[in-house]
């Protein structure tokens, strides 16, 4: 029909033009027919050229968002648009954000973000040192590549990550630290690769492979990543979570219904993939997502088990215990610009790791079973808001205010009572934390903050009953 309405036309206008110039010589039928045959191949010749333009524009490569495991845990947004994914989005990032895009034709998809970071402090305090004021920088860089095998409900997806500088976190003594993004290990390492398959209309979600197990458990909206929301820990994951640094290990996820999920994850609790399953680290989580007036919740109880070897303070001898406890984590819409969020947390206050310690001066004095950098907690809490900015204004932007608190194993503290070298005065070591995310542009984002700490160490550490931390962060999505 459109190559008829060409023809059609054509005819029209080569009748009209004859029409115009009447002395000229009226063509003959042979000549009508010719000039029709050479309009009708003109016709499918244009008609060719547009459908290989068509094809061309088809064929061409779009950027789009590739979900990454954590996406399908709570399904939050993040918090720069919907083109990003989380570091740690449901939540990596509300949490980490990254563009992915393609690399290739097909489902390969490849992304990289970067957070630096500098902090000041005009008191930070080492156990068995000085006061002294410190600055200092750090940055994390993330290269991650996934692909998703859409035609049997697949995805592999590895991350590359390479660090420095640890700020002034290693200037401090505290129970829960004041940088979660540092790693401290200062190498180019494969932090993370795993295969993930999902049945049932993604009712059933496995995962196997080298896990960062923040990733999928321990999760928060609104504190949730330590790239663009709050920085210390005790505002990301919970101080009385042991969990084992990334290793080999499985994590199965089941979604019976939309506001109801279960999940349990296995995994070494020692990274050398040569010892895999000598010490296992496990944890069982369940998980509702309600709608409180229409707004949306999710509400997280996770007990676990490390089998690591841990020491009893009555007993040192006692060298081979486990550990347990149980976290929750809870986040609730309140209004649209408004977003509330709260942890809870314990653990085994007879025993402690270790492996986990304080950081402490040159000169204090070590070697004494338990060491004064040994330390164990029993408690934990934490709550605040996230606040969005489009009252004053700026949409994209977003603030956030948090208070907690981790307090002492008792038991540490009556083991320690008659030592004359390592006596503790264990108080609850109290914090603060502010930040506002100023949204630059679609990939940068810049977020300076404050953080308040009392009784550092549990007064332990110093004569300081309070340090105080300032930050800006630069978080970049490529």
């Amino acid at each position: 029909m459109k190559r008829f309405f060409g023809i059609f036309l054509c005819l029209c206008v080569f009748s009209f033009s004859r029409g115009v110039n009447a002395s000229e010589k009226e063509p003959t039928m042979q000549e009508l027919m010719w000039e029709i045959k050479a309009l009708n191949a003109r016709v499918v010749e244009l008609e060719t050229k547009l459908e290989g333009q068509q094809a061309q524009q088809t064929a061409m490569p779009k950027r789009k968002k590739v979900v990454r495991a954590d996406d399908l845990r709570d399904s939050q947004q993040p918090p720069h648009e919907n083109e990003t994914i989380g570091e740690k989005s449901e939540e990596r990032d509300v949490t980490d954000s990254l563009f992915i895009k393609s690399a290739m034709p097909g489902d390969f998809r490849i992304g990289a973000d970067i957070t630096a970071i500098i902090q000041s402090s005009p008191e930070t305090h080492l156990l068995g040192g000085k006061n002294v004021g410190k600055t200092g920088g750090s940055y994390q860089a993330n290269v991650t590549i996934a692909n998703e095998f859409t035609e049997i409900n697949g995805m592999a997806l590895a991350n590359l990550r390479i660090d420095q500088g640890d700020g002034v976190e290693g200037y401090v003594t505290v129970y829960s630290n004041v940088d979660n993004n540092n790693w401290d290990d200062d190498q180019f390492s494969l932090s993370e690769m795993f295969y993930e398959q999902r049945f049932l209309e993604k009712k059933i979600i496995i995962d196997f492979g080298k896990l960062d197990p923040t990733v999928f458990f321990d999760l928060n909206k609104y504190a949730g990543s330590d790239s663009t929301q709050f920085l210390a820990r005790i505002f990301n994951n919970s101080p009385v979570l042991e969990f084992p640094d990334n290793a080999g290990g499985i994590t199965a996820s089941i979604y019976p219904e939309e506001w109801f999920n279960l999940g349990y994850l296995v995994m070494s609790g020692d990274p050398d993939l040569g010892r895999l399953g000598s010490q296992l680290f496990q944890l069982a989580h369940i998980g509702f997502k309600p709608k409180i007036y229409d707004r949306e919740g999710n509400y997280r109880f996770e007990a676990w088990l490390n089998t690591n070897p841990h020491t009893r303070w009555d007993d040192s001898s006692k060298d081979n215990e486990y550990a347990y406890g149980f976290s929750i984590s809870c986040d609730q819409e309140v209004t649209d610009v408004i977003g509330a969020f709260g942890k809870f947390g314990w653990q085994d206050p007879k025993v402690y790791n270790p492996t986990i310690q304080a950081n402490v001066s040159e000169d204090a004095i070590l070697n004494t079973s338990p060491d004064v950098n040994n330390f164990s907690l029993t408690y934990m809490w934490s709550t605040g808001v996230q606040v969005k900015g489009a009252p004053w204004g700026r949409k994209k932007d977003f603030c956030g205010f948090a208070v907690g608190q981790v307090l002492p194993s008792d038991d540490m503290k009556n083991s320690l009572v008659n030592t004359s070298q390592n006596r503790r005065n264990a108080k609850s070591e109290s914090h603060f934390e502010t930040y506002y995310n100023f949204h630059a542009n679609k990939y940068l984002a810049i977020t300076p903050g404050v953080q308040l700490i009392w009784d550092p160490y549990g007064a332990d550490s110093g004569d300081k009953d309070m340090i105080s931390v300032y930050t800006v962060r630069a978080h970049v999505d490529f």
